[in-house]
């Protein structure tokens, strides 16, 4: 945040330093992405069937959504 420009430090005069947030930042459910790493390495080296393969992406898709409905509760 500190290389965006999204933090902004002021002083007062017995030169304390307060730290203050420039823009409101959003933050959201996504997929791990080294899981996805992971699963398109396994592809790539054929290590694990296609249809393995697909089943772990069902899961994480599944899980992802999972969460994301608890969450609003």
């Amino acid at each position: 945040m500190w290389d965006n420009r999204l933090v902004k430090v002021f002083r007062d005069e017995n030169n304390i330093e307060y730290y203050a947030l420039i823009s409101d930042f959003y933050m959201d459910l996504i997929f791990p992405k080294y899981l996805l790493n992971v699963i398109k390495l396994a592809y790539e080296q054929r290590s694990i069937a296609n249809k393995a393969l697909i089943e772990y992406l069902d899961v994480l898709e599944d899980a992802y959504f999972d969460l994301k409905s608890h969450k609003k509760i």
